[in-house]
């Protein structure tokens, strides 16, 4: 990659705010007095363009065909619930040049229902790109299907933008049987991925005598591309009396490419393998796993930790088939974050920004984006804004490659329910490097 020799010049621009979205449809639980109370019969009324606002309260699952706005009034408050069988949330192709964004609901399961989908949020085909932001599936330890799957499936996805999201089981059996495939944290297939500032877990294998199944990736790509910061990543273990267990790799990569930032969160643990009965192979996961036509970059603060097998036994930290491309980089990738959920309108809101001790960042936020492009010469997507630019003052980061600022949040009322993007911009005396987009959601009430 070339190193400009000085800051490249940006442009600032400041344009009025956006005005409201051409209509919110607003859904309620039964007795609240919204006009819906079913969130897909709001989503078959709206328009393209318009804004599905959710009150507190649990709702069906839905699916949405259309580009438009889908929001809660945050994940510990706002939930999405299907019955056995049924995806919480489709998101189908919305033409070339739609957005669908997502923010603020949990997904998961009727009360009752054990028996895990294949995913719980599942996007394919879109043509345009996904936003999504404060969302959260806490599910059972050992989450499993048929044909297995993943809480996050994204498909044939031109960009898909996630922050905030937090995806993790808990202690509990689940609604599987030996003979069904654990889910992984994220799988995506034919995409480009950006994810910051969340939390991927798989769910975990558990095989009687006659079961032979891998664990599952905390993330999988196949044909994909991930930009991935302060996340930890973790594989699903794998425990049991079958004659072969495995734990899964944190991240798998199978003719895919990925980029991981540091930050304050930055682990990829593989699971580890544990058999009860006269098991053949027991193999622990290594922290990340590559196929030979795959391509992996990190930053130096990225930690790989293998699982544990037998007796203490431990994988490797990486797996690497000769051919793939590695590409450990000397210092740390540049990222960012900003306390969920966000100050109200008209308030500042802390950011903190971290990469490279003694390098400098710039950062923006943007009201509504273009489509993340590369720039010749530097590392990272780098979303252009076409509505709105704030440009904040530069930040030296310390010693401990640490810096924060304050983020002030435009006091226009037509923001609520809305997201922005904030994205930083570092240069360390030789490259710029960008971190990866964020996003942050208002609350609603």
């Amino acid at each position: 990659m070339p190193a400009p020799r000085s800051i490249l010049p940006l442009l600032w621009l400041a344009h009025p705010l956006a005005a409201a979205s051409a209509g919110d449809l607003w859904v309620g639980p039964p007795g609240s007095g919204q006009p819906y109370s079913s969130v897909q019969a709001a989503i078959d009324a709206a328009q393209p363009g318009d804004r599905v606002l959710l009150l507190p309260g649990s709702y069906g699952p839905a699916r949405i065909d259309k580009p438009l706005q889908l929001t809660g009034a945050g994940s510990g408050s706002t939930r999405l619930l299907a019955p056995a069988g049924v995806v919480p949330l489709e998101v189908a192709g919305a033409g070339s040049g739609g957005r669908v964004r997502l923010g603020g609901f949990e997904l998961g399961l009727e009360p009752g229902v054990d028996a895990a989908p294949q995913a719980f949020l599942w996007v394919h085909g879109l043509a345009g790109r996904l936003e999504a932001v404060d969302l959260k599936i806490a599910r059972l330890e050992h989450d499993a299907h048929p044909a297995g799957g993943a809480y996050l499936w994204i498909q044939d996805c031109a960009q898909a933008q996630f922050s905030a999201v937090r995806v993790y089981t808990e202690a509990g059996l689940g609604g599987s049987d030996a003979h069904d495939a654990p889910l992984a944290g994220l799988l995506a297939q034919g995409s480009r991925v950006w994810f910051s500032d969340g939390r991927l877990e798989a769910s975990d294998l558990c095989l009687d005598l006659t079961g032979d199944k891998p664990g599952a990736a905390g993330i999988r790509l196949e044909n994909s591309e991930l930009h991935l910061a302060l996340c930890n990543t973790a594989g699903g273990s794998a425990q049991g009396s079958s004659r072969s267990l495995a734990g899964g790799p944190a991240l798998v990569l199978e003719g895919s490419r990925a980029v991981l930032y540091g930050g304050k969160s930055n682990q990829m643990r593989g699971g580890n393998a544990a058999a009860s009965g006269p098991g053949g192979a027991v193999l622990a996961a290594p922290g990340a796993a590559l196929s030979a036509d795959s391509a992996l970059v990190h930053g130096a603060d990225v930690v790989f930790i293998p699982g544990a097998g037998p007796s203490g036994s431990a994988a490797q930290p990486l797996w690497i088939e000769p051919g793939a491309l590695y590409d450990p980089r000397p210092d740390r990738l540049p990222s960012m974050w900003i306390p969920t959920p966000i100050g109200p309108l008209g308030q500042s809101s802390p950011v903190f920004l971290e990469g490279d001790p003694g390098a400098v960042q710039f950062w923006w936020l943007v009201l509504e984006t273009a489509p993340a492009i590369d720039l010749p010469g530097i590392f990272g997507p780098f979303l252009l804004d076409t509505s709105l630019v704030v440009h904040h003052p530069p930040v030296w980061l310390n010693v401990d490659g640490q810096g924060s600022d304050l983020a002030f949040v435009p006091g226009n009322p037509n923001l609520q329910g809305r997201m922005l993007a904030y994205q930083s911009i570092e240069f360390d005396g030789q490259n710029l490097q960008l971190a990866p987009p964020w996003f942050v959601s208002f609350e609603l009430l």
